[in-house]
């Protein structure tokens, strides 16, 4: 379903181009009434699937209890945030976990933002740093997260940095002053 949204700039640009010969007819909005609807039919096709329930919202519920609220709410050994579990004496770090998923977020708002535009390279590191933070936060650690990660960080770790482009300086051209007043 999702793939319509990917296809949508082929679809946009098509129907603008149609649309040019239309008097009266602004293709960016074209464009952009194009993306939106590319974006949004898709996933309420995906969501539809709570209609078929006699009960939406209970079935909402229920997809919301089995999917992410038990990813959150999940016990596992296999991290130091969920140790106090065996009364050892450990510390209770669910505060640090939590402050930790609020930094990541903050993070990623600005990796969103700055820098303004980002390399490829910047992209493939930046990514790489914000899964790697958002598998550290996790209360289950698998090492099967790790692909997740590693192709971002290989790429960022093993691409060879672009050269920055200089421009040529050029000397400036030399012109015979000229006056605006004739001076005698």
């Amino acid at each position: 379903m999702r793939a319509w949204s990917y296809v949508s700039p082929f679809l946009a640009g098509s129907v603008a181009r149609s649309a040019s010969t239309k008097p009266n007819c602004s293709n960016q909005s074209i464009v952009r009434v194009v993306r939106t609807k590319t974006r949004v039919i898709p996933s309420l096709a995906a969501f539809s699937i709570l209609l078929l329930d006699g009960h939406p919202l209970g079935a909402a519920h229920e997809f919301w209890k089995r999917t992410l609220s038990w990813q959150i709410d999940r016990e596992s050994p296999f991290s130091i945030w969920d140790w106090r579990q065996y009364h050892a004496g450990l510390p209770d770090l669910h505060l640090l976990q939590r402050a930790l998923e609020g930094l990541l977020l903050v993070g990623a708002v600005a990796v969103y933002f700055f820098p303004r535009r980002k390399s490829p390279l910047q992209l493939a590191a930046l990514t790489a740093a914000l899964l790697v933070g958002a598998e550290i936060v996790l209360t289950h650690w698998y090492y099967a997260y790790l692909p997740w990660f590693f192709p971002f960080a290989a790429i960022a770790v093993l691409a060879p940095a672009a050269e920055p482009v200089r421009a040529a300086v050029r000397a400036p051209l030399e012109r015979p002053r000229q006056e605006l007043v004739g001076v005698e």
